[in-house]
């Protein structure tokens, strides 16, 4: 949906988020996300103000009726998200990008954007690939999180097979 969000959020502390795209973003959107040593956020090499407890975040997705948690436990133990990680061998392709291998580092995250009991089970109400999702050492930087986030699909419908 058009007003839908997608974030991060301080695992340690719920009410800290940092929206990463808006339900207006397009397919083949991409944002770069650090996490410094003192907890601050960068969105594109720019501070968002916003500091977390530690490295350690979650992902979520706002929409009219809440947010939607990749900690199942916060949705009241509803898996509102599922996470496929690539396995260095298949081949992907995202928009009109050329295709290329789903490296291990690549997680494709789909999620249901109604609450499990009332919704269709689809997961593919938004779909995205997460990658570069590892530490990285540099001075100055406990812990450096680079996620190139590209591929931000909203769809509705499922393509059959």
């Amino acid at each position: 949906a058009g007003t839908n969000t997608f974030g991060i959020y301080d695992s340690s502390d719920y009410s800290k988020f940092v929206q990463l795209f808006s339900g207006s973003a397009s397919a083949g959107t991409q944002t770069m996300l650090s996490i410094k040593a003192d907890g601050s956020v960068f969105i594109n090499f720019s501070d968002t103000g916003i500091n977390f407890a530690s490295n350690s975040f979650g992902y979520y997705l706002g929409t009219g009726r809440g947010k939607f948690y990749s900690d199942s436990t916060l949705n009241g133990g509803n898996d509102q998200m599922v996470a496929l990680q690539g396995n260095g061998v298949d081949k992907i392709q995202v928009g009109g990008n050329a295709a290329g291998t789903w490296s291990k580092n690549e997680y494709i995250l789909a999620w249901e954007d109604v609450s499990i009991p009332n919704s269709d089970w689809d997961y593919n109400d938004l779909v995205l690939i997460v990658e570069s999702v590892e530490p990285v050492t540099e001075p100055g930087t406990v812990a450096l999180l680079g996620l190139g986030l590209v591929g931000l699909g909203l769809s509705r419908r499922r393509k059959a097979n």
